[in-house]
């Protein structure tokens, strides 16, 4: 049985190379696990057997696997802020229709880096010390890139139109992860012309 402890404790950074690898297999069997069994139905005990790890030295690094979502949830942030924070510096991306494909693709590109990306909705909601701190990163990329593109939108407007745009792509990780037998690429290109027509209004004011 699983032992009890606090969902909000933070998870210990290894600073020794074999602590850092424990660390990348624990994350990666949780990733595992999570994707079969759901966040919910998930246990501790068997993330540590798809390991090979004991269960002490799984509570060693992670108290909880609210903690383990904690380390997805920000791996999942730093991918996408730093492909929006690149994207900002560029001259990428000017035009509705190329700001729709360039945050579509900047999100898949993040998906593919993160094994653990198609899990961010399941764990967006669990308890956790850093779920505000990622929630906030990502919005304040995505106002800036924004501001970058659409300099006319009022502090208001921007933060309104960020949420509508963060609303879309969401929609987008959904499609992308979803079991359901469907067309994904029609799906997702009518999530682009969506929002390429989105923007084109905000672009037009």
């Amino acid at each position: 049985m699983d032992q009890t402890a606090d969902v909000t404790a933070a998870p210990k950074t290894p600073r020794r190379r074999r602590g850092i690898l424990r660390v990348e297999a624990l994350l990666a069997a949780a990733t595992e696990v999570f994707f079969e069994k759901g966040f919910e139905a998930a246990t501790m005990t068997e993330i540590a057997e798809r390991a090979g790890s004991s269960i002490g030295s799984l509570y060693q690094f992670f108290p909880a696997k609210e903690s383990i979502a904690d380390v997805l949830r920000a791996r999942c942030g730093d991918a996408i802020v730093d492909r929006w924070d690149a994207l900002r510096q560029t001259g990428e991306a000017h035009t509705p229709a190329e700001l729709a494909e360039a945050l579509f693709r900047t999100l898949a590109e993040a998906r593919a880096a993160v094994p653990a990306f198609a899990l961010l909705d399941a764990v967006r909601n669990t308890p956790g010390v850093n779920v505000a701190a990622v929630r906030t990163r990502i919005m304040a990329s995505l106002n800036q890139l924004l501001r970058s593109r659409i300099p006319a939108l009022s502090e208001t407007e921007l933060r309104s139109t960020a949420m509508v745009v963060l609303m879309m792509l969401r929609g987008g990780n959904g499609v992308q992860a979803s079991n359901y037998a469907f067309d994904r690429s029609g799906a997702m290109a009518d999530l682009r012309d969506l929002l390429t027509h989105y923007l084109a209004g905000k672009m037009a004011r």
